[in-house]
């Protein structure tokens, strides 16, 4: 099937206009479709990347290195290095509630 070129150019147009990208911390652009699917996967996920718990709950990636240092800290996932630290997804939710994580260091 052949495609004419104002065929192509209104698709484009229309893909253009009708989507919102978002700037995920890695530097991807997606949809707005897409995040929310990436959202919903990281839900999903009980253990999550320093980068990937940034992008979730929406806090500094440098705040989320200063809890992980302190040394009663709950929701590190216990293995792997110290580079390569997971964060176990529902403990962290479970300390987010019952902290306030912005005031404590």
């Amino acid at each position: 099937m052949a495609y004419k070129e104002n065929d192509v150019k209104e698709a484009s147009k229309a893909t253009a206009k009708g989507s919102v990208k978002v700037r995920i911390i890695g530097g991807e652009e997606m949809s707005m479709a897409d995040y929310r699917d990436y959202i919903d996967m990281l839900n999903k996920k009980p253990f999550l990347t320093k980068r990937e718990t940034v992008e979730l709950f929406g806090i500094g990636l440098n705040r989320l290195v200063e809890l992980m240092k302190q040394p009663d800290c709950p929701f590190i996932a216990p293995g792997g290095n110290k580079r390569h630290t997971k964060v176990h997804r529902a403990s962290f939710e479970e300390y987010m509630r019952t902290h306030d994580i912005y005031g404590e260091v």
